[in-house]
């Protein structure tokens, strides 16, 4: 999955960065944030689990626990 791919996808999904990286279980929020944005703009590689995650959220929801802040 290339970052722009990613992008999309949570883009279609409704997601924020911030959301996104709620849902994914970083410990904190902005360091998940600047990780993701990294991915997205192909200065790191997607991890395999994070495209398999998306399409997950694609079928069945994302579960409004995993993004609403604490």
């Amino acid at each position: 999955m290339t970052g722009e791919e990613l992008k999309a996808q949570r883009e279609e999904l409704g997601l924020s960065l911030s959301q996104l990286a709620r849902a994914c279980g970083y410990a904190s929020v902005d360091n998940g944030v600047t990780l993701l944005r990294r991915y997205e703009r192909d200065e790191r590689e997607v991890p395999p689990w994070l495209p398999r995650m998306l399409e997950l959220f694609r079928r069945f929801g994302v579960p409004p626990d995993f993004i609403a802040p604490e």
